[in-house]
């Protein structure tokens, strides 16, 4: 089973017993961000859908085994798999052949050969589809819940006990609602105050707000709020409620009063809102969550991440699900920063060292455990490459249900993508200072018998650290692979094709199995194109006709593409870089970084010169690991 590395939440199964129809659908799909999986068979098809629960399923027809037919009836017999959306994709053209794929439970059939645009549009189509269908499901389960009591009833035991453990992330007390306790006047502030925690429980994980208790949980009771009866009370409460937060909020809100210690308190209890709840008062509108035992405003664009780690943690399967607060160790998780193919990264900090990282999750429902120990056995490989422009992997593990994770630094800058795009083709001698640096992380991983496999501008990032402009990190060592050691085995099938179109190398292409080293300098010799030039190796209308341009197509010299002036000794190791054969490019990154010195250019960009455009420029700030791109400070 292989997995893209990839930002988006759609999951998509390729099943196919023809490894070329796979290659060709995994590139295609891969670049619109979708988590990819495939099997060769029904049978996998079935294991794989069942363990890791895609959205879509494109299946053949015709295979060894249980054909795909017999594949879908299956899918759609089990309660596990059957809202899986299939797809079938197959060479037979009869009508009856179509009408049997649909009544078995398909949404569409689409015949081979087939062109990529339609692939891809219907694709989108029937995700757009299952978001809605899914999205209905949530409101209408949401609903039913509390037509059967989404309130659980609480025994005055249950409260008592509540009061006695204090306040939490899920508990809160307030003295009174309405009156000021020193002046006996009416404050807003301690109505707001109410009104911001059952806002933070709405979009949180719920809770109970006691009014009448105060913070070393007395019961105190209602009498201090001065309504001529409870009845009173509860109006001004709820209209509260409903003007500052809304009327949709109100199913998920149960307001009573209750005798507690012989006293009358009000028991104010949240459910989860299905939608995002602001406070809004005194034209004011705040976003307000739960940290802790207290509530917490947040920014705009801490809304929009808090939101996405939401709706990441509120799917049902297949996610990992370790809340904001969780702690790994000593490390502290703040909110989410990005997604990849295999789990979530995380933005943490480490409780006695106070430093920043970054900490991956990977998810258990997208891998086998022996396929987590294969991963776990990369990252203890990677994790011993100590190149300073190599990014550092502080430390790995097993959370407490078994979530293989790892950490590692968290980086300030630009990726060499968006240094590119932003401010264009790099002057050549800066190209080489920045090649350099990249030779010297490979050389040492190389000499470790580690292959990168994923070389590309995206996964280089540049920035200014330690005093030193232009400073490099490569990223991404995810797909690393054990050259030459069969007790290494590694994540990814031995025939999966790993790396991405733009930069991948022939041999990348047609024969996966027989990477090596000379192959991540083909990678950096695309790469060192699109510095030099601002355009990649080649262009085509697909991922696949890119893949066969690596293999067949003799590309453009840089020169020829580039409008400065471009000296010929550098020109001709970018070109060397980029030969089909492997044993005709440079014979390791050790040698290309020797050649890089000597080259006419070399000392024309100068750490002066580097440490000037970071000044001019600003220094950029983002958080940036592999498979998640840096933002640079708004300017």
């Amino acid at each position: 089973m292989n997995v893209t590395k990839s930002q988006s939440k759609d999951r998509v199964l390729l099943v196919d017993d023809n490894p070329n129809n796979l290659q060709v659908l995994f590139q295609a799909l891969k670049e619109e961000g979708y988590e990819l999986l495939v099997a060769q068979s029904g049978e996998e098809a079935i294991a794989t859908a069942k363990q890791a629960r895609p959205l879509l399923i494109l299946l053949d027809i015709n295979m060894p085994g249980i054909d795909g037919y017999e594949t879908c009836r299956r899918l759609k017999r089990d309660r596990e798999t059957m809202d899986c959306a299939i797809v079938f994709l197959s060479a037979r053209r009869d009508v009856d052949d179509k009408i049997q794929g649909l009544e078995l439970g398909a949404v569409d059939y689409i015949e081979k050969p087939f062109q990529f645009e339609e692939v891809l549009a219907r694709v989108r189509q029937h995700l757009a589809t299952v978001h809605k269908h899914q999205k209905l499901s949530r409101e209408n389960k949401s609903l039913k819940e509390l037509i059967e009591g989404g309130f659980r009833e609480v025994t005055d035991e249950e409260m008592s006990t509540l009061i006695a453990e204090g306040e939490s992330e899920r508990v809160e007390f307030k003295s009174t609602l309405r009156w000021n306790l020193h002046t006996n006047k009416p404050d807003k502030r301690i109505e707001n105050a109410c009104l911001k925690t059952v806002a933070a429980y709405l979009n949180s994980n719920g809770g109970f707000l006691l009014i009448g208790v105060d913070d070393e949980g007395s019961v105190l009771g209602l009498a201090l709020d001065q309504f001529p009866n409870e009845d009173k009370l509860l109006l001004h409460w709820n209209g509260l409620l409903k003007s500052c937060l809304g009327v949709q909020v109100s199913p998920h809100i149960r307001s009573t009063i209750r005798p507690l210690g012989g006293k009358r308190v009000m028991v104010v209890q949240c459910l989860v809102s299905t939608s995002p709840v602001f406070l809004r008062r005194d034209n004011d509108e705040t976003f307000f969550i739960r940290t802790g035992n207290a509530t917490q405003p947040l920014k705009p664009s801490e809304v929009l991440a808090f939101l996405h780690q939401r709706d990441v943690q509120a799917k049902p399967t297949g996610e990992v699900t370790t809340a904001a607060t969780d702690r790994l160790g000593q490390y502290t998780l703040a909110e989410v920063i990005g997604r990849g193919g295999m789990g979530i990264v995380y933005k943490a900090r480490h409780a006695m060292l106070r430093r920043p990282a970054a900490i991956k999750l990977l998810d258990v429902a997208l891998a086998k455990e022996h396929t987590l120990e294969r991963f776990q056995r990369e990252v203890q490989l990677s994790s011993q490459l100590t190149h300073p422009n190599t990014i550092t992997i502080y430390d790995y593990g097993r959370t407490s249900d078994g979530s293989f994770y790892y950490v590692m630094e968290l980086l300030d800058g630009l990726t060499l993508q968006e240094l590119v795009e932003q401010h264009g083709p790099l002057p050549e001698g800066r190209v080489i200072h920045i090649l350099e640096q990249v030779c010297g992380s490979l050389a040492e991983a190389h000499d470790a018998g580690l292959v990168h496999r994923d070389i590309k501008p995206a996964n280089i990032m540049v920035g200014y650290r330690g005093g030193l402009g232009d400073f490099i990190k490569v990223l991404d060592f995810g797909m690393v692979k054990p050259i030459g050691r069969e007790d290494e085995p590694t994540i990814t099938s031995e025939n999966a094709m790993v790396g991405s179109p733009m930069y991948i190398s022939p041999e990348g292409v047609e024969r996966p199995d027989h990477i090596s080293y000379r192959s991540d300098l083909y990678s950096l010799g695309a790469t060192a194109y699109f510095l030099l030039t601002g355009s990649t190796l080649f262009q085509g209308r697909s991922a696949f006709a890119i893949c066969l341009k690596h293999m067949s197509t003799a590309p453009d010299k840089p020169s020829e593409n580039r409008q400065l002036p471009l000296h010929e000794d550098l020109e001709q190791l970018v070109m060397q870089c980029l030969a089909k054969a492997p044993d005709d490019r440079p014979v390791s990154a050790r040698s290309l970084l020797s050649s890089l010195s000597t080259c006419e250019a070399a000392e024309t960009w100068t750490q002066e010169m580097a440490t000037t455009w970071w000044s001019a420029h600003g220094s950029p700030v983002g958080a940036s690991v592999p498979e998640i791109v840096a933002k640079p400070r708004e300017e």
